[in-house]
C-alpha cells in the first residue's frame, strides 16, 4: 500500500487523531521504520509503499489474555510516586488515608516521589534486566531509553513489560517508606482496571514534553499552540493542574 494512502486509513480509523509524532517519529516514514521486523518500505517508487512482513497474532492474544487480571495501583499512590515532571509534592493524610497535593507549612509525611534522575535509572535498570538484544523492536527500546520516549513507542509486549516492571517498583518504593515510618501500609492496589497502564503513559508522556520545553530556544517556545484549556486552567488555578488519565 503506498505510505500516503496509508496514513489516510490511520486518519480514517483513528478519527484524524492519528499523530506519528506521539510515536517519537518526526514524519510518517520514521514511524513506519519503528517497526522493521513487520513492515519493510519500498522506495523503487515513489511515494513508496508500506509492505507487510508478518503479523504475530500470539503478540495480540498474548496481551488480551493478561488485560482482565493486571496488577493496578490506587491512582493517588501511583500519581505521588510518579508525577515528578509537575513539581508537585505529596502528602500523606493519615486521617482520609489518601495521598493528596502537599500544603504549605503542613505536617503530614511527605511522600518520596521520583525525581527524574531516578526514573531513568528504572528505564536503565529495566533495559539491563528485563530486555536482551535479540528481541524483536531492539532499535526502538534503545531509541526510547537514550531519548526518553513515552512508552507507547516501546513494541507491545516490551511496553507490557516495562509497566509491570513499573508497578513492581512503584509498590516497592511505597511498601518500604511507609514500613520505614512505622505507618499502617494501606491498600495499594486498585480495583479499577488498566488504570495505572494509562497513568504511566500519560505521566510519561508529560515528563517527555517536559524534558522537550527545558531544551527549547525562546523563539521555539514562542511557536507552541497550547489548547485554551490548558492555558484557561492554568490562569485559573495559578499553577499547572495535571489532568487526568482519561
Amino acid at each position: 500500500m503506498a505510505t500516503p494512502v496509508l496514513k489516510n486509513r490511520l486518519l480514517t480509523l483513528t478519527r484524524g487523531k492519528f499523530r506519528e509524532s506521539e510515536f517519537g517519529a518526526p514524519t510518517f516514514r520514521d514511524f513506519l521504520l519503528l517497526n522493521t521486523s513487520t513492515i519493510r518500505i519500498d522506495e523503487s517508487s515513489r511515494p513508496g509503499n508500506a509492505i507487510l512482513l508478518s503479523y504475530d497474532t500470539s503478540v495480540q492474544s498474548s496481551v488480551k489474555s493478561g488485560s482482565s487480571n493486571e496488577i493496578t495501583i490506587r491512582e493517588d499512590l501511583w500519581r505521588s510516586i510518579l508525577d515528578y515532571s509537575s513539581g508537585q509534592l505529596y502528602a500523606w493524610d493519615t486521617e482520609s488515608g489518601t495521598a493528596r497535593p502537599s500544603q504549605p507549612e503542613e505536617e503530614l509525611p511527605r511522600l518520596p516521589t521520583l525525581t527524574g534522575p531516578e526514573f531513568q535509572t528504572w528505564r536503565d535498570d529495566f533495559i539491563e534486566t528485563e530486555v536482551t538484544s535479540e528481541e524483536p523492536g531492539y532499535d526502538r527500546i534503545q531509541r526510547w531509553q537514550s531519548q526518553r520516549l513515552p512508552s507507547i513507542v516501546l513494541p507491545p509486549l516490551a511496553r507490557r513489560r516495562w509497566n509491570d516492571y513499573l508497578k513492581k517498583r512503584v509498590i516497592e518504593r511505597l511498601t518500604n517508606w511507609f514500613a520505614e515510618r512505622n505507618l499502617q501500609i494501606p491498600a495499594i492496589k486498585s480495583e479499577r482496571k488498566k488504570r495505572a497502564v494509562a497513568d504511566s503513559q500519560t505521566l510519561d508522556l508529560r515528563n517527555f514534553l517536559v524534558a522537550c520545553i527545558h531544551a527549547m530556544s525562546r523563539e521555539e517556545m514562542l511557536e507552541l499552540k497550547l489548547p485554551a484549556t490548558v492555558a484557561f486552567r492554568v490562569h485559573q488555578h495559578g499553577k499547572v493542574e495535571p489532568a487526568g488519565a482519561d
